[in-house]
């Protein structure tokens, strides 16, 4: 291994040797900045860059000739050597790699503002049954200077009543902020959310939803199924409508928390997933601790739902190799699906007997049925359907289609299964940090988690893992480049599966397995709104949306301070200085007013982080395609001067005769404005006493500058 780490050179000390010297990349002429692309961040694995890239990959796809040629190896003795390592030195290198993919769930003690205070009315939304509490939160928000409405709906027709309700209400006295109960009703949680989501969507207001028992804390007991599924659809809207959400708050099993309650609505804090509790607690991902134990290999019979899928026949070919006998590979198509006769011979001459069955795992009988003919030792649930769909466009039949295809299977198979080595459900990072699109998949597997902490609490084995995006042949086929444009790499298949054997090893019930570029994904994740979920991950840069978010400029005082010709020019300036620090450029001059943002390099991930920094600096709220809808700075410019409410300046005649007049004004002394009798008509204009002024001397009027005094004349009467 020493002399495999040898491969790595420093170009510079060698060139360094040979007399040479290393210099940076020439700046344009006269300026000093560069525009070369710098080379990319190699973010996951332990195999490096360059020559290490090279190494590694003839490691791990065994070519003994091309790891002899980068190591110099030429001698029979050495080469015999190289080829007893080289499985060994493939190995340590997916274990290494693999375990940099996990990563768990942790809840932080948080610190909220004292006396925070609300403003404006807030409506409260709870079911018949929870009237107490509602009370409760209604009584926090009066005494911190709100205003409730304390609203009952029905569950049995939620979504009717809340659009109702929105229409009802009336549009000059808009709800500052809307706190919903709806949550603290398990079975109906998930679609008064959605109905809420979709009622409240086109509103000038705030949502905060609220749920008890929805979280998996350490030492409580597992979350409510349909609490915890509304969370996992809440990331999503955070997404989708970031003007819209507020965020998740867990109360704590009696009372609401009130302080801490009430600091969460005043939007004081860049928190949006809390748990109250005797201190608040506030969710994040963190990384998943090194795995001691001996990662698990199947035996025996596997059922392996989803098995002729892309990721069931990836996980089916590593427990072939691993040790499983018997393969069972479950789906609705059974044997007809394409490809199923080539993979049961690829699985039957790696040694394990193999079997393609059909199966609807919604249907309680037929998974009795199957588990009757083929009982499992162990189970690998990678079934399910995706649920997309955005969730102005979701009916609750979408939420059910979603929950039937991958959570219902799942619980049929734990209500059935016997004793297991293994319980191992396929989820997705949807669940764990929201996805646009992709509310209905993310409640799915949100369920997902919440079964398999059931089962950990009473002692069975339960694994589920939240996957991001696999490489190959995997759910993020063909999406490669734009997910990884937004920070999420796709990952080897065979290192996937790795860190979820490590997963069952560790006896982790829920675990994320994800490869991701941190610093850019956490860009991309607060473009729209501040979170200070990833903060434990990449160093808070997070935070820099709550940061922007926290102080919000008065960009029309800015201007009503300034005199009216110089308007237009500030905005112009600010909006050309924001686009310069979106883009990377040093000065705002260096952007051309009436050049078309999309020429300047803009995508919609640039566009929705322009609206962020404008708004931050301006205190406007403007929409994500603000720069598509005024597509040049100077345009953009003038829809800012508009949304100021402040009328465009003077035409350029005006304000160069404007500049004409300060300009002569300023070059007369003040003592022969006094002496001429004009000092004191000025002052008066400008607001000022003038008790102390002399009277003018004809020597001094004489004196004046003539194109001075015309000009101050012409001011002046211009005034009376």
């Amino acid at each position: 291994a020493a002399h495999v780490a040898g491969v790595r050179c420093d170009w510079g000390a060698v060139f360094g040797c040979l007399g040479g010297r290393v210099v940076d990349l020439p700046t344009y002429a006269f300026q000093h900045q560069r525009y070369w692309p710098l080379p990319a961040s190699h973010t996951g694995g332990a195999g490096g860059q360059g020559a290490d890239d090279a190494f590694w990959a003839a490691v791990r796809g065994g070519d003994a000739d091309a790891v002899a040629g980068l190591l110099g190896v030429d001698t029979g003795q050495e080469r015999e050597r190289l080829d007893d390592t080289l499985s060994v030195l493939a190995g340590w290198h997916d274990l290494c790699s693999s375990r940099s993919l996990r990563y768990r769930e942790e809840w932080q003690p948080v610190s909220l503002p004292a006396d925070p205070v609300l403003v404006g009315g807030w409506l409260v939304l709870a079911h018949p049954e929870d009237g107490d509490i509602a009370a409760d939160c209604a009584e926090a928000i009066r005494h911190s200077g709100g205003h409730p409405h304390l609203q009952v709906i029905d569950p049995a027709d939620a979504a009717a009543e809340l659009r109702a309700l929105v229409k009802g209400s009336s549009s000059d006295r808009p709800w500052a902020g809307v706190l919903s109960l709806l949550g603290l009703a398990d079975d109906t949680a998930l679609a008064t959310g959605l109905a809420l989501v979709q009622a409240l969507a086109d509103t000038d207001t705030r949502l905060w939803c609220a749920t008890r028992g929805a979280v998996a804390l350490p030492g409580e007991e597992p979350p409510a199924a349909g609490g915890h599924a509304l969370w996992a659809l809440g990331r999503v809207a955070a997404l989708e409508h970031p003007a819209l959400w507020g965020g998740l708050i867990d109360l704590p099993e009696t009372g609401v928390g009130d302080a801490s309650l009430i600091a969460l609505l005043s939007g004081v804090t860049a928190e949006d997933q809390v748990a109250l509790r005797d201190i608040p607690l506030a969710r994040r991902l963190v990384t998943a601790a090194p795995v001691t134990a001996t990662p698990w290999h199947p035996q025996g019979t596997v059922l392996i739902t989803g098995g002729t899928g892309a990721l069931g026949s990836r996980v089916a070919r590593w427990a072939a190799l691993g040790g499983a006998t018997r393969l069972v590979l479950a789906g609705r198509r059974g044997a007809g699906t394409p490809g199923a006769d080539e993979l049961v011979a690829e699985l039957t001459e790696l040694g394990a007997e193999t079997a393609v069955v059909s199966c609807d795992f919604s249907d309680r009988d037929a998974v009795a049925a199957l588990l009757a003919a083929h009982p499992p030792n162990a189970v690998v649930h990678a079934a399910g359907v995706g649920g997309l769909g955005r969730l102005a466009e979701l009916t609750e039949e979408d939420l059910a289609a979603a929950q039937a295809g991958k959570a219902a299977g799942a619980e049929n198979l734990d209500a059935l299964c016997g004793d297991l080595d293994a319980f191992v459900l396929f989820g997705s990072v949807a669940a764990v940090w929201g996805g646009a699109g992709q509310a209905a998949y993310a409640a799915a597997n949100a369920r997902l988690e919440t079964l398999a902490l059931r089962r950990a609490s009473r002692g069975a084995p339960a694994t589920c893992v939240a996957f991001g995006a696999w490489g190959g042949e995997g759910m993020a086929e063909g999406a490669g480049a734009e997910l990884a444009r937004r920070g999420v790499l796709a990952m080897d298949p065979d290192l996937a599966i790795a860190a979820m054997a490590d997963a069952v090893a560790d006896n982790a019930p829920t675990v994320t397995v994800a490869d991701i570029d941190w610093p850019v994904f956490a860009r991309t994740f607060t473009s729209s709104r501040s979170s200070s979920l990833l903060v434990r991950l990449e160093g808070g840069a997070a935070a820099d949306g709550a940061e922007a978010a926290g102080a919000p400029g008065d960009l029309r005082a800015d201007l009503l301070a300034l005199p009216r010709y110089e308007r237009s020019e500030k905005v112009l300036e600010l909006v050309r200085a924001q686009t310069a620090l979106v883009l990377g450029h040093a000065h705002g001059g260096d952007i051309k007013p009436d050049r078309a943002f999309r020429d300047l390099g803009f995508d919609s991930l640039t566009a929705v982080e322009m609206r962020n920094r404008l708004t931050a600096v301006s205190g406007l709220s403007l929409t994500a395609t603000v720069v598509f809808d005024y597509p040049t700075p100077a345009e953009l410019a003038e829809h800012l001067l508009e949304e100021c409410g402040i009328a465009p300046d003077v035409d350029e005649g005006e304000a160069d005769e404007e500049q004409r007049v300060r300009a002569a004004l300023a070059a007369v002394p003040t003592a022969r404005l006094r002496e001429a009798g004009l000092l004191a008509p000025l002052l008066r204009l400008a607001g000022e006493k003038t008790d102390d002024v002399e009277a003018p001397t004809a020597h001094a009027v004489d004196e004046l500058d003539g194109e001075a005094l015309l000009k101050l004349v012409e001011a002046n009467d211009g005034e009376h």
